[in-house]
C-alpha cells in the first residue's frame, strides 16, 4: 500500500553515526529502530542488482552537493535499498495497470559493456590510477544514461523490469511529476479524462527532464575538471 503519512523525526543521524550504533550493545528504541533497518534492508537488496559499471558512476560522479551515496556502508544501504525498492514498487503499481507514469527507464549494450570491462581490467592490472580516472570519464561518455518517459522499458542497471523516482521531490522534479500521477491514480478515481491529462503531463515533461539533465551533466563535468586542474 501507498499511504499519505506525516513523519515525525525523533533522531537525526548521519550515516557514521547509523554505522556506530549499528556495532553498539543495548536494546533503547534507537538501537532497536536501527537493527530492523539494517535487517529489512537485507531483504530489499534482493529485489534488485546493481550493474557494476552503473554502480561506478554514480557513486564516483560528481558529489557537488555533498547527498550522493558515495559508498557501501550500512547506513547507506538501508536509505538506498529503501528508495530503490519504494520506486520499483510504485513503477511496478503503473506498469501492472497500463497507467501513464513518469518511468526511469536504462537499456544496456553489451558489446560497450564488454569493451568497457576489458579497457577497466588492463587499467586495473597496470594500477594506474591516473589513466583509472580517465576511464570514468570515457564511461560516463560512452555507458547509455537513463531517461524519463511514459512507457515501461525496464532499468537494467539496477536488474529490474519497473523503475521510477518518487522518494526525493523535494530536489527533483521527475519526483513531483510521480507523486501527481500517484494522487490522480491511486489516491483519487480517475476517468479515461484523467489518465489522458496525466500522459500529457508526463511527456511534456519527461522531455523537459531529460534535456534538463544533459545541460546539468555538462556542468557537472566542467566542475570536475576545474577541481582536478585540467
Amino acid at each position: 500500500n501507498f499511504k499519505k503519512t506525516i513523519i515525525e523525526v525523533n533522531k537525526n543521524l548521519t550515516y557514521d553515526d547509523f554505522n556506530r550504533i549499528i556495532h553498539l550493545n543495548g536494546n533503547d528504541k534507537l538501537k532497536k529502530t536501527v537493527d530492523d533497518l539494517s535487517m529489512v534492508s537485507n531483504i530489499l537488496q534482493r529485489y534488485y542488482y546493481v550493474d557494476p559499471i552503473y554502480g561506478e558512476i554514480n557513486r564516483e560522479r560528481n558529489n557537488i552537493t555533498k547527498t550522493n551515496i558515495i559508498g557501501g556502508s550500512r547506513g547507506e544501504k538501508v536509505v538506498e535499498s529503501s528508495m530503490i525498492f519504494t520506486n520499483y514498487m510504485v513503477a511496478k503499481h503503473f506498469a501492472d495497470r497500463d497507467l501513464p507514469f513518469i518511468y526511469r527507464n536504462h537499456k544496456i549494450d553489451q558489446d560497450v559493456l564488454n569493451r568497457l570491462d576489458k579497457i577497466k581490467k588492463k587499467i586495473i592490472n597496470e594500477d594506474n590510477n591516473k589513466e583509472y580516472i580517465k576511464y570514468i570519464d570515457m564511461v560516463k561518455n560512452i555507458y547509455p544514461k537513463a531517461l524519463y518517459g511514459v512507457k515501461c522499458i525496464g532499468h537494467e542497471g539496477l536488474g529490474i523490469d519497473y523503475y521510477s523516482h518518487v522518494t526525493s521531490p523535494l530536489r527533483r522534479m521527475a519526483d513531483v511529476i510521480g507523486l501527481i500521477c500517484l494522487d490522480k491514480m491511486y489516491f483519487n478515481e480517475y476517468d479515461d479524462n484523467t489518465i489522458n491529462d496525466a500522459k500529457k503531463l508526463v511527456l511534456n515533461h519527461s522531455d523537459y527532464i531529460n534535456k534538463k539533465r544533459n545541460s546539468i551533466e555538462k556542468f557537472e563535468n566542467e566542475y570536475e575538471l576545474l577541481k582536478r586542474g585540467e
